[in-house]
């Protein structure tokens, strides 16, 4: 590659980790005021230029991303949360007052919030009398939040669930936006940064995989996921690596071995087997695949992870 391709690639990578920052601080304040000043200097950018710029790497415009990721979020809410108000959704999204909320909801969902919830309920009842195999084809992404309720003859794969206090993790990600199984560039791209810098420490080091958004609101094509190792605090980054904190406390945990087509029923177990039973409902943090193996050394090809969901009591 010659000096004009290097630099112009260098380029690219540094303003893909500035705007990865910048979702960042979006998806850990969605409850506060995000003013074009505060998010161009989290960028380090200047207001004037940094908004055309997040349009033009993002697809879409600051105001629309930020009202698109707070109405998302609280359609999770209102279908994992029976006992929150409206209102307190509102406010938890980012959201003045409850009329703003459900004028923007509707204007986005075709809906009220209370309607949407209604169809959300109505439609998880339909589904309990579909085969296991429809189920799966009409949940595009693994996080199940809309709650089916297996019964135990549809659901076959088993496991325990446990729910446990968890640390707090520091990592390193590289982030993609896609469907879920095509995070392998985004973890090639990760290893080829951190293999040099002696970051690569295994059974020390962790990997795993944080989820951002839910495929059943956003879209397999629009979810953020993030590959992440974990990495010492203070550890230096630049270009699309980025680093976080992956928030710790009280996680539902179920270990699994495997294959590549088992993902989206190990998700099902837990969330929507094991979780409305269990006494405990989403709590309000990143959910993540946390995984003990490199498949490709498994006689069998087979994944050991464990699905790590935030919860906390209903």
């Amino acid at each position: 590659m010659d000096q004009n391709k290097q630099q112009t690639e260098k380029n690219r990578k540094e303003y893909l980790g500035r705007i990865n920052k910048v979702i960042d601080y979006i998806e850990q304040n969605i409850d506060t005021q995000l003013s074009l000043k505060k998010l161009s200097d989290v960028a380090n950018f200047s207001q004037f230029h940094f908004h055309r710029i997040f349009s033009s790497i993002i697809g879409e415009t600051l105001n629309s991303f930020i009202r698109r990721k707070r109405l998302e979020k609280a359609a999770s809410a209102i279908i994992a949360n029976n006992n929150l108000s409206i209102l307190d959704i509102a406010i938890q999204c980012g959201f003045s007052s409850s009329a703003t909320f459900s004028r923007s909801f509707k204007e986005y969902f075709s809906k009220s919030p209370s309607a949407y919830k209604a169809e959300k309920q109505n439609s998880n009842i339909r589904k309990l009398f579909s085969n296991n195999s429809e189920i799966v084809e009409k949940n595009s992404g693994y996080l199940c939040n809309e709650l089916l309720i297996f019964n135990e003859k549809k659901l076959v794969m088993k496991t325990k669930v446990e729910v446990k206090e968890m640390p707090e993790l520091n990592v390193a990600y590289c982030r993609h936006i896609g469907p879920f199984n095509q995070i392998g560039k985004a973890y090639e791209k990760l290893m080829r940064w951190a293999g040099p810098r002696g970051l690569i420490n295994f059974p020390n080091t962790k990997m795993l995989s944080v989820f951002h958004d839910d495929p059943n609101i956003t879209g397999k094509d629009g979810v953020q996921q993030s590959a992440c190792i974990t990495v010492p605090e203070n550890t230096k980054v630049d270009g699309e690596i980025g680093t976080m904190t992956v928030a710790g406390g009280k996680f539902a945990i179920a270990r699994f071995e495997i294959d590549e087509t088992q993902f989206q029923e190990s998700w099902d177990l837990i969330m929507c087997k094991w979780l409305p039973e269990s006494g405990y409902q989403c709590d309000d943090k990143l959910p993540y695949e946390l995984y003990h193996n490199d498949h490709q050394q498994h006689p069998e090809k087979k994944f050991i992870l464990d699905i790590c969901v935030p919860v906390k009591p209903l």
